[in-house]
């Protein structure tokens, strides 16, 4: 790296000593370490990377650079006219000048002491650097599970209502339906009168071929894919993540690159996604209530969904790598409460929305995908088997991709739910 380029990556005035090239150093670099550290793809880390290297690189130049003596090097003057003769320098004077040994030797000794001065700051810097990006994860994983915790007191309260709601409704109907056979419904001769079924009155759901889902009931599909019935969200949830089982039963390829029937299928796109929706609506269609449909869920359905998952029993690399090994089986983790397994960890999610400003605002780090906003770019909840900071773990974390992206950590999970959403 000539110097030019070292300025550019140190923008400290030309001429300056190593107090002022340590500190721009310094503070380029603990901001460069704190975006590798929040990078949340291999690309993102390896530009982090290169750009902390040549941190590095600039700093050993402009150190060297600061080191020189002031002044440009001069040639010897021109003899003075009528100058007495000087005898000829020796052999060893001609071969290695004294003057040139101290100037050498003490160059070499502000080399040294400029080079573990650098090394001191490298430390020095890395540590800082390391502990505030430590401090700042831990705050947003505690605003994330307080956020969460929120969220799950709230679901709570809604499934809490509409079972309220349901109970009143079925009393009704009950009360309703009972008024007229009151006085006869002890008797076992006007009871068995085929005249008056006592189910002919009840409302009954829309028909559906025999192996159509019930409102309020789970359900196995054609192919065997578990829904389970979510009542906050009044829809069906896949129970696991789709498999690649599943995948291959509609679409008839497997793209994953962690073979298993049973393992999630990843290296996905959101257009392979919704493709694989499509097709499966086409399936099923015959077996589905009126007015549903197959779809990837939404953002703001995650956050109920992802109901009491603990990271405790999710399928990642916080506590221990999992690189080349991969996800596992869907459901060989703990459930949450709703009976969804792998709702964080395994694979990455995609959700049916862009990402938008109301979005970004609930995320956990609103300045990462700025950028994103108002572009063609998807959302992933959940988190995966290759992360390994918390804060890319925590629930309000939120994956920014485009459609076209595929990965060895991104799946998805379908939900059954109103085409009117």
């Amino acid at each position: 790296m000539n110097l030019e380029a070292a300025y550019r990556l140190l923008p400290v005035p030309h001429g300056s000593g190593m107090g002022v090239i340590g500190r721009m150093y310094a503070e380029k670099r603990s901001d460069w370490a704190a975006r590798w550290a929040r990078a949340n793809t291999p690309e993102e880390k390896a530009e982090c990377g290169q750009k902390l290297a040549e941190l590095d690189e600039a700093f050993k130049v402009l150190s060297v650079a600061a080191m020189q003596p002031p002044g440009p090097a001069t040639s010897a003057p021109p003899p003075m006219p009528n100058a007495p003769a000087v005898p000829a320098p020796s052999v060893l004077g001609r071969a290695f000048p004294w003057t040139a040994a101290v100037a050498f030797a003490g160059l070499a000794a502000t080399f040294v002491v400029g080079l573990l001065f650098w090394t001191w700051m490298r430390q020095t810097d890395h540590g800082h650097a390391l502990e505030a990006v430590k401090a700042d994860a831990a705050r947003r994983v505690a605003e994330a599970d307080a956020a969460r915790r929120v969220a799950q007191a709230e679901a709570a309260k809604r499934k809490a209502e509409a079972e309220a709601t349901k109970l009143k409704n079925d009393a009704a109907r009950a009360s309703k339906e009972g008024t007229a056979p009151a006085q006869t419904a002890a008797t076992p001769a006007r009871a068995s009168q085929p005249s008056k079924p006592p189910q002919a009155k009840a409302p009954a759901p829309a028909p559906t071929a025999p192996a159509g889902p019930s409102r309020a009931r789970d359900f196995k599909n054609s192919i065997g894919m578990e829904m389970v019935w979510v009542a906050p969200l009044d829809l069906w949830v896949g129970k696991y993540e789709v498999t690649q089982a599943e995948y291959q039963a509609i679409v008839g390829s497997n793209p994953s690159h962690f073979e298993g029937a049973r393992r999630p299928v990843e290296q996905v796109s959101w257009n392979d996604a919704v493709a694989f929706v499509n097709k499966l609506n086409q399936r099923e269609k015959p077996n589905l209530p009126k007015g549903f449909a197959y779809r990837l869920p939404f953002d703001a359905e995650y956050d109920v969904y992802v109901g009491n998952a603990s990271l405790d029993d999710a399928v990642t690399s916080l506590r221990e790598s999992r690189f080349g090994k991969g996800h596992e089986g869907v459901g060989s983790r703990g459930a949450n409460q709703f009976g969804l397994y792998d709702t964080r960890g395994n694979v990455w999610e995609w959700m049916n929305d862009g990402y938008t400003e109301s979005i970004l605002r609930k995320d956990s780090d609103p300045s990462k995908h700025r950028d994103a906003i108002g572009g063609e770019y998807k959302v992933l909840r959940g988190g995966s088997w290759y992360c390994y900071v918390s804060e890319t773990l925590a629930v309000a974390c939120r994956g920014v991709n485009v459609p076209d992206y595929r990965n060895i950590n991104k799946g998805f999970r379908v939900v059954l739910g109103s085409v009117s959403r």
